[in-house]
């Protein structure tokens, strides 16, 4: 005769695994996230319910302006959800994605800190691993690494494969990280802390969580933006950072891979030298 499982059974397994609430915002990871204002009203709320519900939500907006500025930080629950909020104004020509991402992990109460992107969603069956890692990986682990499940459209919108419907990418990625190690984001596009953590002594690990993101399932108007951003950005980086910066030659092959792109999409253009 089978088991019955008890409710009191059920209620220790859910706390357990971490399925219950622990109280307002005491999942063990901040989640940090950049957004523009666009990203506000199109996918943030989206995005939001995909994290653990009693997770601390930290939001740095950002919006260009005439002159720098931050806002005080905003703090306020909603369920069992706690929402740390502020506003970062910057000059025109000078939005830096690892700035804000610097700028939003400053926020957290937690240690460990997630970073995710407004367009991007995180299954539910992630969230007892992420917390496990939090709670389980020694002090000498400063990262761990995810992969981020992409449908990517860019070889129809570029004419490369026109008969293929589109290829499906899992990018490797340092999503989760320990804010006392120091370790801060460098570069101004395609940002990255992996480097950093490292740096301080630390070691990343490898894990199997994975980020659903729909960041490439775009225009072609959307795209050529996007591409034509990252150029500029990635032009900062390289004459920042010189040729002695041992990040130098990541940045080089990304800005040739994104003029790549742009030469795939607007021919005739490059050939003017537009």
């Amino acid at each position: 005769m089978a088991q019955v499982v008890t409710a009191e059974e059920l209620e220790s397994f859910s706390q357990e695994i971490g399925l219950t609430d622990e109280g307002a915002g005491k999942y063990p990871v901040s989640f940090v996230v950049i957004a523009s204002m666009s990203d506000m009203h199109e996918h943030l709320q989206g995005m939001m319910r995909t994290l653990p519900p009693n997770a601390e939500v930290c939001i740095l907006v950002n919006e260009e302006g005439d002159q720098y500025a931050l806002s005080d930080i905003d703090e306020k629950t909603t369920g069992t959800m706690v929402i740390r909020s502020r506003k970062w104004t910057y000059p025109k020509g000078q939005f830096s994605f690892a700035d804000a991402r610097n700028l939003a992990h400053e926020m957290a109460t937690h240690d460990w800190c997630f970073w995710m992107d407004c367009d991007e969603r995180l299954p539910e069956f992630q969230h007892h691993g992420i917390r496990e890692a939090a709670l389980t990986f020694g002090g000498g682990i400063g990262g761990v690494m995810a992969g981020q499940a992409s449908l990517s459209t860019a070889n129809i919108i570029m004419g490369v494969d026109t008969e293929h419907m589109g290829d499906y990418m899992n990018i490797r990625q340092c999503r989760m990280y320990r804010r006392s190690t120091g370790a801060k984001w460098e570069g101004h596009c395609h940002e990255q802390i992996y480097n950093s953590i490292r740096e301080a002594g630390y070691t990343v690990r490898a894990s199997t969580i994975t980020i659903v993101h729909n960041g490439y399932s775009i225009s072609r108007e959307t795209l050529l933006a996007k591409i034509r951003r990252n150029i500029t950005l990635l032009c900062r980086t390289c004459h920042e950072f010189g040729e002695a910066h041992n990040l130098s030659g990541y940045y080089r092959a990304c800005l040739h891979r994104e003029l790549s792109s742009l030469k795939l999409m607007e021919p005739e253009q490059w050939q003017q030298g537009v």
